[in-house]
């Protein structure tokens, strides 16, 4: 298992990765919340979850909150990389159907 952390990059002009290593629950929810909170605006924001391992319901309403507030700003959050079992709890969470979840279109690399 890999130990939590987050890092954050530019993808383009406009647009900010923060990739999630280990897992993401309540016990760091707060901490991907502040670092979404620091990216400046007009910035669109993708979350990289490629080496996410876990994802559970607090996270998961850490990112709806972080939507709901970037979309009142005109700006986008976007997820991207998810696998396996983060995919399938994403995917069961109905975030797929919300246009939060983005397919391989989106190159966050």
């Amino acid at each position: 298992m890999e130990s939590f952390h987050l890092t954050m990059r530019a993808r383009d002009e406009g647009t900010r990765v923060i990739e999630v290593h280990g897992e993401l629950d309540l016990a760091v929810a707060a901490q991907l919340a502040d670092k979404i909170g620091a990216i400046p605006a007009p910035d669109h924001v993708v979350i990289d979850l490629a080496g996410c391992e876990f994802i559970d319901s607090t996270a998961l309403a850490t990112l709806l909150i972080a939507r709901r507030d970037l979309a009142g700003a005109e700006r986008e959050l976007r997820l991207a990389g998810a696998s396996g079992q983060v995919l399938r709890i994403l995917q069961v969470a109905g975030l797929d159907h919300i246009g939060l979840l983005e397919g391989e279109e989106i190159e966050v690399s």
